[in-house]
């Protein structure tokens, strides 16, 4: 009981580490989970998959994976979504792809300002970003920024 305890205490770290990565190749990490459970329900086969997507950072396969074994680490009323975004066309740079987290359900021109500061911070237009920051604030959001990109929530949960 003890070692599940200790297992179970590592998935939920992934959680609250806030580190998101989006695998390049989604189905073929879930095929690795599928064989394994197809090989007679190969229980440590299995734990082995989902340490490794917890190790890197797969939190949306991770969180997949436990619920087949019953096991939920979000609240219910989250909602949560990673999208990757390609923001080269509005930097005039190489491509670039940073991972927004919003969290409850904002409108598309909310997600909008967000993403428009996030490019005026990488432009080092702080001015800029901080107005959009204020704006979206009024509209009951707050932005969180993260080295991969950022977070949006509402400001009053």
């Amino acid at each position: 009981m003890t070692a599940a305890k200790a297992q179970v205490e590592t998935f939920r770290n992934a959680y609250v580490s806030g580190r998101v990565v989006v695998p390049t190749d989604p189905e073929a990490e879930w095929g690795k989970l599928t064989a394994v459970l197809e090989d007679d329900f190969n229980t440590p086969a299995v734990l082995a998959v989902l340490h490794e997507w917890r190790e890197a950072g797969y939190v949306d396969l991770l969180d997949q994976g436990l619920a087949i074994f019953g096991l939920r680490f979000r609240r219910a009323d989250e909602q949560r979504r990673v999208i990757q975004v390609p923001a080269a066309e509005a930097r005039g740079a190489a491509e670039l792809a940073f991972v927004v987290k919003v969290y409850g359900d904002a409108s598309e021109g909310v997600r909008r300002l967000a993403e428009e500061r996030y490019v005026a911070r990488q432009a080092k237009d702080f001015h800029r970003a901080d107005e959009l920051r204020d704006h979206l604030l009024s509209q009951g959001w707050r932005v969180r920024d993260e080295p991969s990109g950022y977070i949006l929530e509402p400001a009053n949960p």
